[in-house]
């Protein structure tokens, strides 16, 4: 039989607590490639409080990872949208270099 983790037979699990979105007049930058990327930096140096919508999971990880305000999901979908707080956002800006997912 294999050893139990205290941790298991405690019940305390360390649970991630969800990112938060601005309240309010927040930038949302839909998708993390060169463009995304260089907005996220604009908006960072002019203290402009911004969130990040990705679909690529791998960019989602690391960038989390390094404390970037990223979220998975794809803006089509309302559920994403009203995750990223869309009513209450200043503005969005598509920065997908795909045009059909663009338009999508």
């Amino acid at each position: 039989m294999l050893p139990v983790p205290d941790r298991v037979l405690s019940g305390t699990y360390s649970i991630p607590q969800p990112q938060k979105v601005p309240p309010a007049d927040h930038l949302i930058i839909v998708g993390f490639g060169v463009n995304g990327k260089n907005m996220g930096r604009a908006a960072s140096q002019a203290k402009i409080p911004y969130v990040v919508a990705e679909v690529n999971p791998q960019i989602v990880r690391r960038k989390k990872a390094m404390g970037e305000p990223i979220f998975y999901g794809d803006v089509s979908q309302p559920t994403v949208l009203n995750q990223l707080n869309i009513t209450e956002a200043r503005v969005m800006v598509i920065a997908i270099a795909d045009l059909l997912e663009a338009v999508k």
